[in-house]
């Protein structure tokens, strides 16, 4: 397992960020300071890349509706693996800036992922990047 920490700032907020890179899956954890854990949505990738029956996706916890499952559909499909995804920042599906800078952090994170660490250790922050004290 491996596991990667960063916050970023993302339209004037920081946005925690906590990967944790599974036998043939990720599981993903986005928030803010408040450390919430309000949702999960898990989603797989379709079995043919060219089905056009799209990526099932599942609500583990929270709301139907929430933004999880839409980002982990994507994510899902774009990596053609399992994403677990928890994403719990306020208002990030009102805010659309917010909600497209943590799927584009999340699409970095994830594609640079053979160079996460082999132990558990906070990555070392980019330039608009904060290391992240608290996770």
């Amino acid at each position: 397992m491996q596991i990667l920490r960063v916050a970023r700032d993302i339209d004037s907020r920081v946005v925690h960020f906590l990967l944790m890179r599974l036998s043939g899956s990720v599981f993903a954890w986005v928030g803010d300071e408040a450390l919430s854990f309000e949702e999960l949505h898990v989603a797989l990738p379709p079995r043919d890349s060219s089905s056009a029956d799209g990526c099932p996706t599942t609500c583990v916890m929270g709301s139907l509706d929430g933004v999880s499952g839409e980002v982990a559909q994507k994510l899902s499909i774009r990596f053609g693996e399992p994403i677990f995804l928890s994403v719990n920042v306020p208002n990030a599906d009102e805010e659309g800036r917010l909600l497209l800078g943590v799927q584009k952090h999340l699409i970095e994170l994830l594609a640079v992922r053979e160079d996460w660490p082999g132990e558990p250790r906070a990555a070392e922050p980019s330039e608009d990047c904060v290391r992240s004290a608290v996770l």
